[in-house]
């Protein structure tokens, strides 16, 4: 089971659904993978896991995570740099 304070973005519970898509795109996908569980034992809202599942789905063909538009990541995700390298 997976502890509350476990989520991958902070204060997840009080993030409004409306903004929850905007927030999950800096994630990758192992952290979809957490906060898809996550939902899953504490909120088991559809609409959400749907949303959830279709972003982890786009990481996993392809999609990278996003900045936000500032260059920062949102409050209470990880900060990293997601760009890739050139090929």
């Amino acid at each position: 089971m997976i502890a509350r304070k476990n989520a991958p973005i902070e204060d997840y519970a009080s993030v409004p659904v409306g903004t929850l898509r905007q927030r999950v795109r800096v994630l990758d996908a192992e952290e979809m993978r957490r906060l898809i569980a996550f939902e899953e034992c504490y909120g088991s809202r559809h609409r959400v896991l749907e949303m959830l599942h279709d972003r982890l789905h786009q990481l996993e063909h392809g999609a990278v995570p996003s900045r936000s538009p500032s260059g920062q990541a949102p409050h209470g995700t990880r900060d990293q740099d997601f760009r890739r390298e050139e090929r």
